[in-house]
């Protein structure tokens, strides 16, 4: 009897909602605990209440949370507050894209067939530096004639009234003053350009120079020479074998009836019967490091290709332009960051490459002779 009193007594104050007069209290509720602990309800009424006593701890939780704070430990509170907007651009922004390393430089030399693109131009050679300079690539300086590297030196293949009738000639350059100051006069002043050449530069590289000349019926005939032989003024012909993987019997075969070309990025001889790419003797740098589907999709127009020789960017032909890419570590072609338009007509007689400490010594060498020949200097077209 005892213990149901006391069990109605301290029930009493749950009569009334606990959100009403706050009857659920601390006092009760360690008073609840207490009784529990001692195991002072008769089991019947435990097994009564132990449901609604179940109830009354769901309760008490939610008015934990309602009406009181909890006390956070400072850790817990810094993980509990919500990242701000500046922290969420943050780690979702992609990394800055590192700037380019550009390295290697190109020296292109060109030839325009076209007679107004020529007489217009000073000459219908001309030869292009393309490198790298203040972090960007630029075209660095340009000139008339073909600028060849042999060994250490440079060589200038330039045209002018040589023995007899209309000849090439090259010179060996020992520093950029001994360029002829008044090679631009020579070039524009024996220039007609509706007279038939008796030759022209088709290929220049390493020594070696290929030449086509006009003989009689208009036919045109190939011959392999040397720098030292357009320089003199001789027209030793060498063997195709020289420069190019085919054999003895092919060479002579071939005769004079061959022709060098480009074919997507590679320099190529080409007979009535056989065709080879150019060794390494006469194009040391040669060939594209890319696919050619990647290059025309980078460069839908492009015709021809130079790759340089650490992959690191890529020189494109197209119609009316070169086309200068970065090429990243992976092999995939950036957008372009130069172009430099073409003269009508113009095709590739030279490609070389200088890589390391070359770059700033042919730089050096090359703006010193083109601002004497007063052809120019830096003239960066960024696209």
């Amino acid at each position: 009897m005892d213990d149901r009193i006391r069990e109605q007594s301290w029930l009493e104050p749950l009569k009334m909602p606990p959100l009403a007069n706050r009857g659920f209290n601390g006092r009760l509720r360690d008073r609840i605990m207490r009784e529990l602990e001692a195991g002072r309800m008769p089991q019947a009424a435990k097994r009564r209440w132990l449901p609604f006593v179940a109830l009354l701890a769901g309760i008490a939780a939610v008015l934990a949370v309602l009406f009181a704070k909890p006390d956070l430990e400072p850790m817990e509170l810094v993980h509990s507050v919500p990242a701000s907007p500046e922290s969420k651009v943050e780690i979702l922004q992609a990394p800055k894209t590192p700037a380019h390393e550009w390295a290697d430089g190109f020296l292109l030399g060109l030839r325009t067939d076209d007679p107004a693109a020529g007489k217009e131009a000073g000459g219908r050679y001309r030869t292009l530096w393309i490198a790298p300079q203040d972090g960007r690539l630029g075209l660095i300086a340009e000139g008339s004639g073909i600028l060849v590297p042999y060994g250490m030196d440079f060589w200038l293949v330039y045209e002018a009234d040589f023995v007899a009738g209309e000849q090439l000639f090259a010179r060996k350059l020992s520093s950029a003053s001994s360029a002829n100051p008044s090679q631009k006069a020579v070039l524009r002043g024996n220039e007609d350009e509706n007279a038939e050449r008796e030759e022209i530069l088709a290929f220049a590289g390493q020594s070696y120079t290929v030449l086509y000349r006009s003989v009689e019926g208009g036919k045109r005939e190939g011959l392999l020479t040397d720098l030292k032989s357009l320089s003199t003024g001789e027209r030793n012909a060498r063997s195709l074998d020289e420069i190019a993987p085919l054999t003895r019997e092919q060479a002579a075969e071939a005769g004079t009836d061959w022709f060098v070309a480009r074919e997507q990025g590679r320099w190529f001889i080409r007979t009535a019967n056989a065709a080879a790419a150019l060794n390494g003797k006469a194009a040391v740098h040669d060939g594209v490091c890319l696919p050619w589907t990647d290059i025309a999709g980078a460069v839908p127009d492009a015709v021809d290709a130079f790759c340089s020789p650490g992959e690191n960017w890529i020189a494109v032909l197209t119609g009316d332009a070169l086309v200068a890419l970065p090429v990243d570590p992976v092999g995939t072609p950036g957008e372009p960051v130069l172009s430099v338009p073409l003269r009508a007509g113009e095709t590739p007689v030279l490609s070389e490459w200088a890589t390391g400490a070359y770059v700033e010594k042919w730089t050096s060498f090359i703006t010193a002779l083109y601002a004497a020949d007063g052809d120019g200097g830096s003239q960066d077209r960024p696209m």
